[in-house]
């Protein structure tokens, strides 16, 4: 239960470091069509200038305008056409909806729906086929252990993995493949507690070269080979060499090409296997590293859980600094901000 709390809170990290967000284009469709249905019922009414006597009729207007007033705000629609919008559903709140004819309903409607159409001619609204969809914010590509393994400045670069994946930008998911491998490549290097130097002097694992790192793991692998025959060996050898290996062959075709202006491109299946390369390097860094007894492994994900808590706070503060920044956004997105923090 533990880790299943720790997994759902790395993947709240992960959604709130997303620079795009899932939009639910197809309510906003139906919304759009709902409106449109009602502007031509109303152009074929008996009676334009005669009052609409049905509440429940107005009520349903009414919420169709809310919900179109609430998807608004996730695409910056423009501040007179929210306000249109709004207006129009409190109006038709009101006790005296009575008053409103079919006539002055459909000129209302019309201008909302133009507004609309108008407006998003002016958004860019991303397809991802649903083969690529799955990616989309799923850490869980990497392995359910993930949250254990990797520090949680790690959710960046995967986020940009899952990303750059789902919008077939094959370059930059290798690119930030490789900066995922490198996390796994530091905690490899720690495990084996190897020592880098340079120039004489120690140097932090964070700014070796995957190449010093490598070679420094590879010394450390033939010293384990001269340790006395037995299970423990073989399983520590198997696992050293297996990782060293996955890091040598990530360097050699992917992470040296894709550092340099190289011309190069990556297609779908090819971009796939640099993924499933580094999630097979990353489960197989947890296989080794998490503890098996019950007691050892809960105290590791109550660690985690901690860790978690006590950046969480700081890394919504910057989404939502991100977010105040963005295009579209003044006194109304604040006050909602607001009235969001006296409901909750």
């Amino acid at each position: 239960m533990e880790q299943n709390l720790l997994a759902k809170g790395w993947d709240r990290k992960l959604v709130s470091l997303l620079d795009m967000i899932k939009y639910p284009i197809s309510d906003l469709v139906n919304m759009l069509a709902a409106i449109q249905t009602t502007s031509v019922m109303l152009k074929f009414a008996k009676e334009p200038g005669t009052p609409l006597p049905d509440p429940e009729y107005l009520a349903k207007i009414s919420v169709v305008l809310d919900g179109m007033h609430r998807l608004g705000s996730g695409i910056d629609l423009d501040t007179s056409l929210m306000t249109q919008i709004e207006s129009l559903r409190k109006f038709l709140d009101k006790e005296h909806e009575k008053q409103l004819t079919a006539g002055m309903l459909k000129t209302m409607l019309d201008v909302i729906i133009e507004g609309l159409l108008d407006n998003l001619k002016h958004r860019m609204f991303m397809y991802i086929p649903p083969e690529d969809a799955t990616y989309w914010a799923n850490p869980k590509i990497f392995g359910e252990d993930i949250a254990l393994m990797f520090p949680l400045e790690a959710a960046t670069d995967m986020r940009e993995v899952l990303n750059c994946f789902a919008a077939s930008r094959g370059t930059a998911c290798v690119f930030h493949c490789m900066r995922v491998a490198e996390y796994g490549l530091r905690k490899l290097g720690k495990l084996v507690n190897v020592k880098l130097k340079d120039k004489g002097k120690l140097l932090p694992i964070e700014y070796a070269t995957w190449d010093k790192v490598i070679q420094s793991v590879r010394s450390k692998i033939a010293g384990i080979r001269q340790r006395p025959h037995g299970a423990k060996k073989a399983r520590e050898l198997q696992f050293y060499s297996d990782a060293a290996d996955h890091c040598e062959y990530m360097k050699d075709i992917w992470r040296n090409e894709i550092s340099h202006t190289r011309p190069r491109s990556y297609n779908r299946e090819e971009t796939l296997s640099v993924i499933n390369r580094v999630r097979d390097f990353a489960q197989l860094l947890a296989k080794h590293e998490l503890p098996k007894n019950p007691k050892t492994r809960l105290k590791v994900i109550n660690e985690r859980i901690r860790e978690f808590q006590q950046n969480y706070g700081a890394i919504d503060e910057g989404a939502a600094q991100r977010d105040q920044s963005g295009p579209g956004r003044g006194e109304s997105g604040e006050k909602d901000k607001d009235k969001e923090k006296a409901e909750g």
